[in-house]
């Protein structure tokens, strides 16, 4: 998948150096998509009836709420996906205050696609002004096509009711909107040390500040494909203050620090609470590792 970049100050450029106009005659699907879900994908579909597709991404969440998935995360979920290229947008005062008019302008005779593909909800332009029947109206060169609203079980497919479901920690309902397990991308960074005190030692993962977290609790997961037990919470046991995400992987014994990990949540196994002594602690750890086992 070619990445590309644009500003508009130095127009288009492909991220790697060099130019390419693998984009120009393609189709272009519309959206924010966080959490690359089971709705997006339907776009992405439409879009593949054309050939080569990409989406149009901005460098930034311009909707000022978490993120089911970072900028990096969301590339690669794309790119999974088959998708020919990703365009990233710069999200310039100058930008964000283009007319409905002046952004199909934008994808028509700039990046010169053929097919604009958005959802039925889809807003752009100046104040979200613009709508998907507005889009069919402004398009002269291109052919637009509105994907219809996903549903599950009755239940429609929205990054927000998705977000609601990680922070409730119910990541098995999550996962099935998502059509994949949610995920936590991030650098394993030192920490307190207590899981290895405790015969359990832990991967501290970093997290981007924007990132939703599932709810405090112990889940069932895996790390780089790994079965493993992820804690999230602020370790009550010990009496700590920083909400962290660690990850025990049962019979690993490599060096994971410094390191990027993906950690996939599967389940929930129960919540994080405070346990009366050390000893009860490390019973209830091992009963949770023997869960994991179980689901291998």
């Amino acid at each position: 998948m070619e990445i590309y970049f644009y500003s508009e100050e130095n127009g288009i450029s492909k991220i790697d150096g060099g130019k390419d106009g693998n984009y120009l005659g393609a189709a272009i699907c519309l959206g924010d998509f966080d959490g690359v879900h089971k709705g997006h994908r339907s776009l992405f579909c439409e879009a593949k009836k054309h050939g080569r597709w990409g989406a149009l991404l901005f460098d930034r969440n311009i909707k000022g709420s978490d993120n089911l998935t970072t900028h990096e995360e969301r590339l690669n979920l794309i790119k999974d996906c088959g998708a020919d290229f990703v365009i990233v947008t710069e999200f310039s005062d100058r930008f964000s205050k283009r007319t409905p008019k002046e952004f199909v302008d934008f994808l028509e005779n700039t990046l010169k696609v053929e097919q604009i593909v958005c959802g039925y909800d889809y807003r752009f332009g100046f104040k979200a002004e613009g709508t998907a029947e507005l889009l069919k109206k402004l398009s002269r060169n291109a052919k637009v096509s509105v994907v219809e609203a996903v549903t599950k079980d009755d239940t429609l497919v929205k990054s927000t009711l998705i977000r609601e479901l990680v922070k409730k920690g119910d990541v098995k309902s999550a996962n099935e909107l998502l059509t994949y397990p949610f995920i936590i991308t991030g650098t394993v960074e030192k920490g307190f040390g207590n899981g290895r005190k405790l015969g359990f030692p832990t991967a501290n993962v970093s997290y981007a500040k924007n990132k939703i977290l599932p709810a405090d609790g112990v889940y069932y997961g895996k790390v780089n494909g790994m079965d493993a037990v992820i804690n999230v919470g602020k370790n009550p046991t010990f009496n700590a203050e920083k909400r962290t995400v660690e990850a025990h992987i049962p019979d690993f014994s490599g060096d994971l620090y410094g390191k990027k990990i993906t950690a996939e949540f599967i389940e929930k196994i129960r919540d994080d609470i405070k346990f009366d002594s050390i000893d009860d602690l490390i019973l209830q750890i091992n009963k949770d590792v023997e869960y994991v086992k179980t689901q291998r």
